[in-house]
């Protein structure tokens, strides 16, 4: 791909402005909603309150599939977006944030992964045991009471979902964008070296992963928010966000679909 002419390049001004947009139609306007959401619940005491992920979406197992793989579909059209604004100016986001890579690359990204995973996996539900025993957070159900033949099917896909949404928004997007407006250095970074502006940067990006998570309580932003830390400081660090997709979908699938199966047995829900 040829790359843009230098005249033709992004201002700062524009990235300012597409980073608001970007945001606005994906995870900063799902934070907004879930602070919002947040606010009511404690307006009506959440005590007694239950939240529930992955709801049947109709009361026909047709219809049902239909209206989530929609949801999954349009959920993932901002990383299209993304893709296409830097394929615009001769980049590859996808290759310039990590995705791709030799196979010992590949290889090291899923070790990573897998290790993030149990660093992040026993912390989050210390958390969120946490949060339940101060009445911070209500109980969270991974799982909608109703099991349809492809739940199982919905849940999986939702898992990659949130981890290539999140990720590639979050992480890749907006820390590339960052560097493109001097916030950062060049990636890989040593963390030893982190100007104040890349420590606001990876404060501001895990603020946002902590806002759309704040409808499942505090305890599931506090929790989001340090994972956002460990998740941005790993990706200045190493350059690629591939590790940082696998241990999100490993998290959501042991969460979607422990809780489904082992849900009482872990301590999850009501």
């Amino acid at each position: 791909m040829t790359p843009t002419p230098a005249a033709t390049r992004p201002t700062r001004r524009y990235l300012y402005w597409e980073l608001v947009i970007v945001l606005a139609l994906s995870l900063g306007k799902s934070g907004i909603y879930a602070i919002v959401n947040l606010a009511e619940r404690y307006w009506r005491d959440i005590a007694g309150q239950t939240v529930t992920l992955n709801k049947a979406q109709a009361d026909t197992q047709v219809f049902d599939l239909i209206y989530q793989l929609l949801g999954i579909f349009f959920a993932l059209v901002p990383v299209a977006l993304v893709i296409y604004l830097f394929a615009r100016e001769g980049r590859s986001l996808l290759r310039e944030s990590g995705v791709f890579g030799p196979r010992r690359a590949v290889l090291l990204d899923w070790l990573h992964g897998l290790a993030i995973f149990l660093i992040i996996g026993f912390g989050t539900l210390g958390v969120y045991h946490l949060s339940r025993a101060l009445n911070l957070s209500p109980p969270v159900e991974y799982a909608a009471g109703t099991l349809y033949p492809h739940e199982v099917l919905v849940l999986i896909l939702r898992a990659f979902e949130n981890g290539i949404l999140e990720e590639l928004i979050v992480i890749a997007y907006l820390f590339l964008r960052a560097k493109d407006l001097g916030l950062i250095p060049a990636l890989p970074t040593k963390l030893t070296a982190l100007t104040t502006p890349t420590i606001w940067v990876l404060i501001a990006t895990s603020l946002i992963r902590a806002s759309y998570h704040l409808y499942q309580g505090i305890g599931a932003g506090i929790g989001n928010f340090l994972m956002g830390l460990l998740f941005g400081a790993y990706f200045l660090r190493r350059g690629r966000v591939a590790p940082l997709i696998i241990a999100h979908i490993i998290i959501d699938l042991v969460g979607f679909l422990g809780f489904r199966f082992f849900g009482p047995f872990l301590g999850l829900g009501t």
